[in-house]
């Protein structure tokens, strides 16, 4: 859904997982996402006082309805810069990646 060369990339629950979770709506897809952008949020591993120079930053994307002229899906932006080093990017991932895990291990 991003471009390769793009700081900001753009997460969407694949279909399977949609399909085992039961997550047909958008509302419940928000909801899930939202619980993993406050899980990783929660981390300690993550300085969110510095997320605009050295951490992650992580939201939910928000949209009005109204004024979208197609429905997309709910995703997550994850923005990184030129200043991570390969290990704060390998750190984030895993953040986020336990994060995810985390949370759909309470949905079962």
């Amino acid at each position: 859904m991003s471009d390769y060369n793009s700081p900001i990339m753009h997460y969407v629950l694949n279909e399977a997982t949609v399909s085992n979770f039961g997550l047909e709506a958008n509302a419940e897809k928000e909801r899930v996402l939202q619980e993993i952008v406050d899980e990783v949020r929660s981390d300690p591993r993550i300085d969110l006082h510095q997320a605009n120079d050295h951490g992650v930053l992580i939201v939910r994307s928000h949209r009005i309805a109204a004024q979208e002229a197609f429905v997309a899906q709910p995703d997550l932006r994850i923005c990184v810069s030129s200043g991570h080093s390969k290990k704060e990017l390998e750190k984030a991932a895993l953040v986020i990646r336990n994060a995810v895990v985390r949370v759909f291990s309470r949905k079962r």
